[in-house]
């Protein structure tokens, strides 16, 4: 029987967080500053529609920052951050292929969000 050795593997995590923050702020920096324009070019979304799901924004980062801090308790915060640096990530890729616009919505707001959850930790 093999046992690995935890502390062998442990210079992988730093760079893994690094990655997934770097591939995330490269897709937001480039995409999300224009969804809005193409949900209101393409989806003929109102401003009022917008800006509602603008409003989400820091109240799902308020609440899932509480839950972020016990999380981080319970198992860890490079666990943490990875999971959500990994939701980040999922989140841009659903932004990109999905079509439906409560879909995109809910990525946009959700991509928001999650970024936003790891400015505490």
């Amino acid at each position: 029987k093999v046992e690995e050795n935890p502390v062998e593997y442990s210079w992988i995590v730093p760079w893994l967080i690094f990655g997934g923050c770097i591939v995330s702020m490269i897709g937001a920096g480039i995409s999300v500053k224009f969804i809005p324009i193409y949900f209101m070019a393409e989806y003929n979304i109102s401003p009022v529609t917008l800006n509602i799901a603008y409003i989400f924004n820091p109240f799902g980062s308020a609440v899932l920052s509480l839950f972020a801090g016990y999380l981080s308790n319970k198992i860890g915060r490079v666990k943490t951050l990875l999971l959500f640096v990994t939701l980040v990530i999922l989140s841009l890729i659903v932004l990109s292929f999905a079509t439906a616009i409560e879909i995109l919505l809910a990525a946009f707001i959700c991509r928001y969000v999650f970024a936003n959850v790891l400015d505490p930790l």
